[in-house]
């Protein structure tokens, strides 16, 4: 990567020449979507040169104020329009321990499974939740070319990408844990 101070100006630029600015600079390589191909012009106002981490996150500002966003594919980033960047591979962030901290892929639950764009599918039985909230949440995380079938019982198949369904496991297990399901407990009071 480049380092230093560089400048990083753009006027009405094609976003395939800010991704090969951005590219040389931070030696990332770049998948871009048909849905934002040449469908945004970027401009960039830096009349001072700046360091390479201020550019990329000029970079990233631009890439969220024209409506796309970067989600990681293996060695690659790929382009896409933000508002199907949820069913995507972001990353994923939780707080624990009292501290905020990206998740990575449990490596245990990983197995077979490709933590790439392979699509694959996944049987899961939800043991403690209710399955319909289960599956609402499932179909809000699933990229758009994703499949959910929902046979009786509590079981669901879900095909996606293996990354994105290894993004959608961490989610579950922090849902379909014990003391979650929609039983109905009653009690009687005695001084109420």
């Amino acid at each position: 990567p480049s380092t230093g101070k560089v400048a990083f100006n753009f006027d009405k630029a094609a976003i395939n020449e800010v991704l090969d600015n951005i590219s040389r600079m931070k030696c990332m390589n770049f998948i871009l979507s048909d849905a934002v191909k040449g469908k945004n012009d970027i401009t960039i106002v830096s009349r001072t040169p700046v360091t390479i981490a201020q550019a990329y996150a000029a970079f990233l500002s631009a890439l969220e104020a024209n409506g796309m966003a970067l989600v990681p594919a293996g060695a690659f980033w790929k382009v896409v329009e933000r508002k199907e960047s949820s069913k995507t591979t972001v990353p994923m962030y939780e707080v624990k321990d009292g501290k905020l901290q990206r998740m990575e892929p449990d490596a245990a639950k990983s197995g077979e499974m490709p933590n790439s764009d392979a699509q694959v599918t996944l049987l899961y039985e939800v043991k403690f939740a209710n399955k319909e909230q289960v599956q609402n949440l499932v179909r809000n995380l699933m990229s758009k070319n994703a499949d959910l079938q929902t046979p009786a019982g509590n079981l669901f198949i879900l095909t996606d990408s293996g990354s994105n369904i290894l993004r959608i496991l961490e989610v579950i297990d922090k849902i379909d844990v014990e003391g979650t399901s929609n039983k109905l407990n009653t009690y009687t009071l005695k001084w109420a």
